[in-house]
């Protein structure tokens, strides 16, 4: 009697831990796939030339790419700061009050998953950036400022 309690428990935790481990690898399996969506809809955005969402509820769509040629890094740039966006890659920070032609590109992201790369960049680094207009333009770090959280 005991034995078959016995079995039918060690089936049941076995089951659970099952279902743990799939439900803890539903997260990773989720996030490469959304970086291949995100990787689609910016060479559809490059070649249809207008904006493209990785899927229909984000809400944020695809303005750039960021590549650090020495790391072999490349990150599609969003075009929010939201939660949802900074969740997936680098947003673009919507600069209010400047004129367009001399408006400066801010980009952030978490420093500790998709900005991560930022802290193994030195000055004389180079640093590329295409826009949705499919021009390039490559960057040279000249300077480097660590600011304190406020």
């Amino acid at each position: 009697m005991y034995r078959k309690i016995f079995i039918t428990l060690g089936c049941g935790l076995i089951i659970l831990g099952l279902f743990g481990i799939a439900k803890a690898s539903l997260m990773p399996i989720k996030a490469i796939i959304g970086q291949h969506y995100l990787e689609a809809a910016w060479k559809d955005s490059l070649k249809s030339n207008k904006l493209s969402k990785p899927w229909k509820s984000a809400d944020f769509y695809m303005i750039g790419e960021l590549t650090v040629p020495k790391l072999k890094i490349s990150r599609v740039i969003l075009n929010s700061v939201s939660g949802e966006a900074l969740a997936w890659s680098i947003g673009r920070v919507t600069n209010l009050g400047t004129s367009p032609n001399n408006r400066p590109i801010i980009l952030a992201g978490h420093r500790d998953s998709h900005m991560q790369f930022m802290s193994k960049l030195n000055i004389g680094d180079k640093i590329e950036l295409m826009m949705t207009d499919g021009v390039l333009k490559t960057y040279e770090i000249s300077k480097t400022v660590i600011t304190e959280r406020p």
